[in-house]
């Protein structure tokens, strides 16, 4: 009986970290393919201009308008900060575009803007975590971004999210197993 209370425990405990480890990487591979859905599109923008129908700064306010204005699955959006750390387009915070924000830090003083560039400019792009405000809540949630650049006119896509609902649904699954496993090691006991 001993052994078998292990063994469930141990169980338990795998079925919750593959639970979690199943929604970050969904989480990721979603943001990931959303960013570079939008690179895609702005390559196209980028090939009229190439192609002589848009002059350069048509296609910019073009890209712009397309990525302030997609939207996927029920909160997700992009935003586009230049190489140089200016934030260039920004759909829930247009008030801040043209604003340099380099020194832009979180609640442990990670400069969240340097690194999201940093990593973008990695080949591929990359992910970060933050801290940041939810629109209309108090306090800072953590927040998980995908980034990559378009090197076409040095601009960094990203988009992102707040992980405390994955965090939230963890718990949830948690909860729920380690119920199960109760029942479970009371009829073992009886």
């Amino acid at each position: 009986g001993l052994m078998s209370i292990n063994e469930l425990n141990k169980s338990n405990l795998v079925s919750i970290h593959e639970y979690e480890n199943s929604l970050r990487e969904a989480y990721d591979n979603n943001i990931k393919f959303q960013v570079e859905n939008v690179i895609t599109l702005l390559n196209g923008i980028y090939q009229m201009q190439v192609d002589g129908k848009l002059i350069e700064e048509e296609a910019k306010e073009e890209g712009k308008y397309l990525v302030k204005n997609l939207r996927y699955n029920e909160e997700g959006y992009f935003w586009i900060d230049s190489t140089d750390y200016t934030l260039i387009a920004h759909p829930i915070t247009p008030e801040k575009e043209g604003i340099n924000r380099v020194d832009e830090t979180d609640k442990n003083g990670n400069k969240l803007i340097q690194n999201i560039i940093n990593i973008a400019a990695k080949e591929g792009g990359g992910f970060t975590d933050f801290y940041y405000s939810k629109p209309n809540e108090d306090g800072v949630y953590p927040k998980r971004a995908y980034s990559a650049i378009f090197k076409p006119y040095n601009w960094v896509i990203s988009t992102g999210n707040y992980v405390d609902d994955i965090d939230s649904q963890v718990a949830n699954k948690t909860l729920e197993l380690n119920n199960t496993l109760r029942m479970e090691v009371f009829k073992l006991l009886i």
